[in-house]
């Protein structure tokens, strides 16, 4: 029999005496494996947030479906989902979306404060060791970093569709994105070559 609102499952919670568990324990003449009990993330039902309940919240409320603070999940009737716990450029979903970021990263801490015996403050700190922020600066930086790697390429199409258009007009381009168009009909450049090449006649 279960108390109302459980679900009847093949598992049992057991509280050992010590800081080591062991690996497995003798119920009658059945020898029944034994591993840490990993609880799920805590999530305020008032604010959304992680790390407190809602009897304990000093939040405001906050829509679970759409993080607006205009409403309740209740009365939400936005179709496109936002998750209060993940900010800016996050793919759409709720708060309480089990592949929600913010919850994988809580279940991870979780993990660990469980499987090393720690405080959750320590399991914070592995956890923050092991995955390091990545600061507004740095992502600034990796993104510029990648659109001056495409510009190269983006230049060197341009030119190319340059000359395929010709038509045998005179076209003057510069030597350095001569060099750069494979199978085009531009000569070898000399040594005293001057700084434009001219296509066509």
């Amino acid at each position: 029999m279960t108390k109302r609102g459980t679900v009847s499952t093949n598992n049992i919670i057991l509280t050992f005496d010590s800081t080591d568990l062991p690996s497995e324990i003798r119920v009658g003449y059945v020898k029944v494996r034994v591993r840490p009990f990993v609880p799920a993330p805590m999530r305020c039902f008032r604010c959304q947030r992680f790390g407190h309940t809602k009897d304990n919240c000093r939040g405001r409320p906050t829509c679970s479906k759409c993080a607006s603070q205009d409403h309740t999940d209740e009365t939400c009737d936005s179709e496109t989902p936002r998750c209060v716990n993940c900010g800016e450029g996050q793919t759409p979903h709720s708060a309480y979306d089990r592949s929600c970021p913010a919850y994988v990263k809580e279940k991870e801490i979780m993990t660990i404060k469980a499987t090393r015996n720690l405080s959750f403050k320590e399991a914070r700190e592995v956890y923050n060791q092991s995955h390091p922020k990545t600061s507004y600066a740095q992502k600034e930086a990796l993104r510029r970093g990648e659109e001056e790697r495409r510009a190269p390429a983006a230049t060197t199409a341009a030119a190319r569709d340059a000359c395929v258009e010709d038509t045998g007009r005179r076209l003057d381009i510069p030597v350095g994105a001569a060099t750069a168009l494979r199978g085009s009909r531009a000569p070898r450049q000399a040594a005293d070559a001057p700084e434009l090449v001219t296509l066509g006649g």
